[in-house]
């Protein structure tokens, strides 16, 4: 329940506050993006080359259902259409029903470019800003508050 909201706000928030410092900033931001990007798609390749090589699972017990019934899983899918489904959904058709479905990968793309284009449109966006800004405080402090009362159970 929190985790959309956080990492929506905190997205937006931060590639915000880094148009409005400078160039520089930009420019560090643009070195940060393609760093974060390559090493994602290293370890996403890595995984996925892996798990075809190695098949874990495969040749292990089916799993047997409540009734005795067999329920096999049916993704026999290739690494290409793997790697197709990850980059169709960097852009979700509708940022509502990706939130919805857990499309954490779609709603990061959507956050980075609403904040990019909200910077950029200077004075007239400055009032969205601050309340972005805002509410990504009440979402920390909202998690904060989660972290400190959940040893209590």
């Amino acid at each position: 329940m929190m985790v959309l909201p956080l990492i929506a706000g905190s997205m937006i928030a931060g590639v915000c506050a880094l148009q409005e410092t400078g160039a520089q900033t930009g420019r560090m931001a643009k070195v940060a993006l393609m760093y974060f990007a390559g090493t994602t798609t290293v370890a996403v390749m890595l995984g996925l080359l892996l798990v075809v090589t190695i098949r874990p699972g495969a040749g292990g017990a089916e799993w047997v259902g409540p009734a005795g019934q067999e329920e096999v899983a049916t993704t026999d899918k290739t690494m290409i259409e793997t790697i197709l489904d990850i980059f169709l959904k960097l852009f979700p058709s509708n940022i509502v029903a990706a939130a919805a479905n857990m499309n954490v990968l779609g709603v990061v793309t959507f956050s980075l470019f609403f904040g990019t284009v909200l910077s950029r449109l200077g004075p007239s966006g400055a009032t969205l800003i601050n309340g972005i800004h805002v509410f990504n405080e009440v979402i920390m402090n909202m998690v904060l508050a989660i972290l400190w009362l959940s040893p209590l159970g």
